[in-house]
């Protein structure tokens, strides 16, 4: 199946940037998962980002795992994020998105953690007070269509759909960096205090969650996640 091969791309603090995230999945061991989707019953045309997920709070900013501390954060129904989270001592707590800005205000939740692509448009700078830009989990967002229903189209609407697509990420992954500045910025006027971990506290939230790296290795395969971590740039 293809969900527990991409998995692998659920590692907490692996990719060290975008442009690194893009390079293994237009690699060999991209190439594979896609393979792997494919052969699920859908036609990749293409995998661009959702971005790096940051944290917001109302408590203190985030900036070592010990910040995180019995704070009470909204995260997915993903038992990696769980177990993540409470590893770096946080309180997680799943919760459908829909519930998430009235917990907030509500005080039922001290936080969440989203991409800023969610973070700015969705408001929820209104019900925080500061962001962490963490970035502990990297979103990749693909490009799919049913696979029977493109095999079934004539070659000529194949590539056209296969250009269009192209297009469409290559275009998506130029304008991500100036749009997540725009983010930024607009948050800032929204009055949220924003910090940046430096690359030494960021290690200390890794160091803490090594033991999650052996989980990952026991769904995705040993053989998967050797050649996954051998293909991003050494820290």
């Amino acid at each position: 199946m293809a969900k527990p091969k991409f998995g692998v791309i659920n590692l907490p603090f692996v990719f060290p940037t975008r442009e690194a995230a893009f390079a293994l999945l237009d690699g060999p061991v991209g190439q594979e998962l896609v393979r792997e989707m494919e052969r699920a019953g859908f036609k990749s045309l293409g995998l661009t980002e959702n971005g790096f997920r940051h944290i917001t709070n109302n408590v203190r900013p985030v900036s070592t795992p010990d910040d995180l501390r019995g704070i009470k954060l909204r995260v997915q129904t993903n038992p990696v994020h769980l177990k993540v989270f409470r590893m770096l001592g946080a309180n997680p707590i799943p919760m459908d998105w829909p519930e998430v800005y009235s917990a907030l205000q509500q005080k039922v939740i001290d936080g969440q953690e989203n991409p800023l692509s969610i973070i700015f448009p969705l408001k929820v700078y209104e019900v925080q007070k500061y962001l962490s830009l963490t970035g502990h989990f990297y979103g990749v967002f693909g490009v799919y269509m049913h696979k029977p229903f493109y095999d079934g189209l004539p070659k000529d609407l194949q590539q056209a759909v296969d250009s269009a697509a192209r297009d469409s990420v290559a275009w998506h992954r130029k304008t991500i960096v100036a749009e997540e500045q725009s983010y930024i910025d607009g948050l800032r006027k929204a009055g949220i205090a924003i910090n940046q971990p430096s690359p030494e506290q960021l290690k200390l939230f890794r160091d803490k969650v090594v033991p999650v790296y052996d989980d990952v290795r026991k769904v995705v395969g040993p053989d998967l996640m050797d050649r996954f971590l051998a293909a991003l740039p050494r820290k």
